[in-house]
């Protein structure tokens, strides 16, 4: 049984390094180990974002990091959820995320 609600494509310089199956309600992002989807580059804070599943769709909230979240080249608000839309590209430090329903 698939239990995945979308993907997490990561890419860097233009190259996807990673994708991830959203299983779980959220997703913490971030430079440390103990987070579900770690991107280990110091412009990306130790604790960054996270991504959270809702009833109206996916949302994607900075934890108040240093060098912020931008959503379409916006930077986000911190700790304010943002929905993430198909194919509207999300940066945080070099990495591009980009949220693909399955």
């Amino acid at each position: 049984m698939d239990t995945s609600r979308g993907q997490i494509i990561v890419q860097l310089q233009g190259a996807t390094v990673q994708t991830v199956d959203l299983t779980a309600d959220s997703l913490t992002i971030g430079r440390v180990p103990d987070n579900g989807l770690v991107l280990p580059i110091p412009p990306v804070s130790r604790h960054h974002a996270e991504l959270r599943l809702t009833a109206q769709g996916p949302v994607i909230t900075d934890l108040g990091s240093t060098n912020g979240t931008y959503v379409g080249g916006v930077r986000l608000v911190a700790h304010q959820e943002f929905p993430l839309i198909p194919g509207i590209p999300v940066q945080i430090g070099p990495f591009v995320l980009t949220y693909s329903p399955t």
